[in-house]
């Protein structure tokens, strides 16, 4: 409970390190104890399972134009 009150009152601070330095501590316990992300099974070896957000949208609006078409 502390913790939440002293980013509190480094939010409002009137330093702009302090305030981003409160948000990323903020992140750290609204993520804590969530599961690490996994990996999506990717159907080609050069990628290992990696893709950008861009290729992944990408792939997304491939998707809905041919589900549209249908």
């Amino acid at each position: 409970m502390r913790s939440l009150e002293t980013i509190q009152e480094h939010l409002n601070s009137e330093d702009a390190a302090v305030v981003r330095d409160a948000r990323r501590d903020l992140m750290k316990i609204m993520e804590a104890g969530d599961p690490p992300l996994s990996r999506l099974e990717v159907s080609s070896d050069k990628t290992k399972g990696d893709f950008t957000l861009a290729e992944m949208l990408h792939e997304l609006k491939l998707i809905r134009e041919r589900n549209s078409s249908v």
